[in-house]
């Protein structure tokens, strides 16, 4: 059969002698795009004749299941299918294929023994039907990839802890997912309902297990948030990678999680920057080990839980002081729950009336590092990184120690260090100078000008 044969539109040449129009077909509109019909009845048990577009010739009778559709779409072009209707099998979307799924409105595709799609190539999921999987250590969708989902109802109707359990959708390590509509429904209290192991961008859409983990973005996986409903009455974030929120709705909790396995040290790093968040904000580190989570809160996020750093061992959580083995930085955002002092960024401050962290105005700096202000000079110092200038905006009365392992610079500015004890204890490197000055800075005593 030639290929324009089934161009879109195809059905509008279809005759019927006798004979109802199968569920699982469906006309498409008049557009350029190759395949438009898919089917899993035989189109002779059917009593569809198909007619060519092109000569208007009968074309021969065949039987074709949905997977032999989608292998005969031509390579490196989006091939569009709809599913109407109740359809069985497991389909795997071959590496050099670009098929584009609409799941018309009451429509299923259920798995029989394998991931109810696998996906090698380019695929992305629309409509409003469901995708839906009932088998052991299966899922509804096994990305390898490149998968967006933009609406249906992906989901695993049966979940049956550690008798029939996985995750609902799996995007592989190196996969490349963005979800920006539909439902990601899990139903399991064992499997989480998304694992993360590549790259995932969700924009849009609702992610939601209620009593297990929402989204897992894994040990390789890297996971930016700007929009779209994460939820979980459990953890609706669990992070042990990269994890960027920059929008969105997470109702639930967001962990980030650091563990050692074979001396080897995988740490989560999650940056929070907007979004609200409906929940607790911790950075947990798994059995004790060396490796530490670290959580970044800052611009405009919203959190209405609390912040908080702890240890996880056999099962239970230990509350641990910020930075001993689990480190929270807030240097902005709004908070229902007051933040402990130890969180807060030394270059913000917390407003209670407004529940706000801020950045402190450079008219209020005593001390800053690059673009960040500081109220003590110690601060600022501890701050610094070697290599950075720590430059005086108001003369101080301090006495401070640059410690061993730090090379930084100290631009007095014109100003000058006070103190009854040593003003500045060395351990590690100083260069001081002043960038107003016509001469070199004095030590005297107790005070460096």
């Amino acid at each position: 059969m030639n290929k324009r044969q089934l161009m879109a539109g195809t059905l509008a040449a279809l005759t019927v002698a006798g004979a109802t129009m199968p569920a699982a077909l469906a006309a498409q509109p008049d557009t350029a795009v190759p395949y438009a019909v898919m089917s899993t009845k035989s189109l002779e048990d059917a009593g569809l004749t198909l007619l060519s577009q092109e000569e208007g010739t009968t074309a021969p009778q065949s039987e074709q299941t949905l997977q032999e559709q989608i292998n005969a779409a031509p390579d490196g072009v989006e091939t569009r299918i709809t599913l109407q209707g109740d359809v069985s099998g497991d389909l795997t979307i071959p590496t050099n294929k670009n098929i584009v799924l609409e799941l018309a409105a009451g429509s299923k595709l259920t798995n029989v023994s394998d991931h109810t799609i696998t996906n090698n190539g380019t695929l992305t999921i629309q409509g409003d039907g469901t995708i839906d999987c009932i088998t052991h250590a299966k899922g509804a969708v096994n990305n390898n990839g490149t998968l967006t989902i933009s609406g249906g109802t992906i989901t695993r109707s049966v979940d049956v802890p550690r008798t029939n359990s996985w995750y609902v959708v799996n995007n592989a390590e190196n996969a490349t997912m963005i979800i920006d509509g539909g439902e990601i429904i899990g139903n399991s209290t064992y499997s989480s309902c998304i694992r993360n192991l590549g790259n995932a961008t969700v924009s849009g859409g609702t992610i939601r297990q209620d009593k297990m983990i929402a989204m897992k973005n894994d040990d390789t996986g890297t996971l930016t948030v700007t929009g779209g409903k994460i939820i979980s009455e459990d953890q609706a974030i669990q992070n042990w990678k990269t994890a960027e929120i920059e929008g969105g709705e997470i109702e639930g909790n967001v962990y980030t999680w650091a563990y050692v396995e074979k001396g080897t040290e995988f740490a989560g790093e999650t940056t929070i920057s907007g979004g609200k968040i409906t929940g607790d904000v911790a950075a947990v580190n798994y059995d004790g080990g060396s490796a530490k989570p670290q959580v970044e809160v800052t611009g405009n996020a919203e959190i209405t839980g609390e912040l908080k750093t702890s240890n996880y061992d056999k099962g239970a959580y230990t509350t641990k002081k910020n930075d001993e083995t689990a480190k929270i930085t807030v240097s902005g955002g709004k908070f229902a729950t007051t933040p402990a002092e130890e969180y807060i960024d030394p270059s913000a401050e917390f407003d209670a009336t407004t529940g706000t962290v801020s950045a402190i105005p450079a008219e209020q700096a005593v001390v800053s590092v690059g673009a960040k202000n500081y109220k003590t000079l110690a601060a600022a110092i501890d701050a610094a990184q070697t290599g950075d200038t720590v430059v005086l905006k108001q003369d101080v009365t301090e006495s401070v120690t640059v410690p061993a392992g730090k090379d930084i610079t100290l631009n007095l500015a014109g100003k000058s260090i006070q103190s009854s004890a040593n003003a500045v204890t060395v351990s590690g490197k100083l260069t001081v100078k002043d960038s107003t000055a016509t001469t070199e800075p004095e030590v005297n005593g107790d005070t460096v000008t």
